[in-house]
C-alpha cells in the first residue's frame, strides 16, 4: 500500500459569520489488489465511522432521513439520486475498487446532505474513481466554509473520468482542517456518480453545532414576543392597582 506525499494546505474564504478554513489533504492508495478500504488512523486517528454495513442499514434509497453511528444522511431534494448500494449498475454507479460491501452513492443532480449533529475538524472518506464532477462541501451553522472537487485533490483527476478498477485513483482521502471546523457535509455530483464508503469523522469538537440564521432570527422574535408579554402583564397589573 502506498501513501501519496502530496499534502496540500488550502486556504478557503467564505462569506458569512463561519468565515476561512485551511484544510490539509492527504490520501492513501486502495490496497493492490482490491479489498473493502478503511484506513484513517494513519490519516488523522480516532473517529467516528460509518461504513454502511451497521445493522439495519439496507441498499435503497435514501428518501427520508438515515440515521447512522449519530449522523444523519438525507438528500436535498429528494429526487433518487442518492442511495447505500452494493455491486455495479452499467450507467449508474459503479462499487469503489475492491470494495465489495455497501457504500454510498450520489448521482447527477444530486446532494448527499450529512448532518454531523456536532463540529468536527477532520473527515476521512474511501473515494472510488474520483471525478472531476464530484463535490465535497464543508458548511458550519449552514454557511459554506470550504469546497473540494475531484481536480483539486492529491489525485485530482483533470477532465474526463478516472479509471474505477486502479489503485491510484480509488483512495481513501483526507481533509484535515488546521483552522476552522464544520458541523455538516454535502457530496454532490453532475455525473453518474459519487461513490464513497468508510466515512471517518474526528477532531470532534464537543460543542454544538451554530444556530443557523434562521434559528437565531426565530430565537430573537421569540424573545421579543415573551419581553412584549411580561410588559403588557406588568401594565395590566398596574391599571389594576390604580
Amino acid at each position: 500500500m502506498k501513501r501519496l506525499a502530496l499534502v496540500l494546505p488550502i486556504l478557503l474564504f467564505a462569506s458569512g459569520s463561519a468565515g476561512a478554513a485551511t484544510v490539509n489533504i492527504s490520501s492513501v492508495d486502495s490496497p493492490a489488489g482490491g479489498a473493502d478500504f478503511f484506513s484513517p488512523a494513519p490519516l488523522f486517528g480516532p473517529a467516528t465511522v460509518v461504513s454502511f454495513d451497521e445493522s439495519g442499514v439496507t441498499p435503497g434509497f435514501i428518501n427520508s432521513p438515515l440515521t447512522i453511528n449519530g449522523i444523519t444522511f438525507s438528500e436535498i431534494p429528494v429526487n433518487g439520486q442518492s442511495q447505500v448500494a452494493i455491486g455495479n449498475s452499467s450507467g449508474i454507479y459503479a462499487q469503489p475498487f475492491g470494495d465489495a460491501t455497501q457504500f454510498l452513492t450520489t448521482g447527477p443532480g444530486g446532494v448527499t446532505d450529512i448532518n454531523l449533529h456536532n463540529t468536527f475538524s477532520k473527515f476521512g472518506l474511501y473515494w472510488g474513481s474520483e471525478d472531476t464532477y464530484n463535490t465535497i462541501s464543508f458548511l458550519k451553522g449552514g454557511v459554506q466554509v470550504a469546497t473540494f472537487d475531484g481536480g483539486n485533490t492529491p489525485i485530482g483527476s483533470g477532465p474526463g473520468t478516472v479509471n474505477q478498477t486502479t489503485t491510484n485513483t480509488n483512495q481513501y482521502v483526507s481533509f484535515v482542517f488546521t483552522s476552522g471546523d464544520f458541523d455538516e457535509i454535502q457530496l454532490s455530483s453532475t455525473n453518474f456518480a459519487f461513490e464513497v464508503d468508510n466515512l471517518a469523522f474526528g477532531g470532534q469538537s464537543n460543542t454544538a453545532p451554530v444556530p443557523e440564521l434562521s434559528t437565531w432570527a426565530m430565537m430573537i422574535i421569540g424573545f421579543f414576543g415573551v419581553g412584549l408579554m411580561a410588559y403588557r402583564r406588568n401594565n395590566s397589573m398596574m391599571f389594576r392597582t390604580a
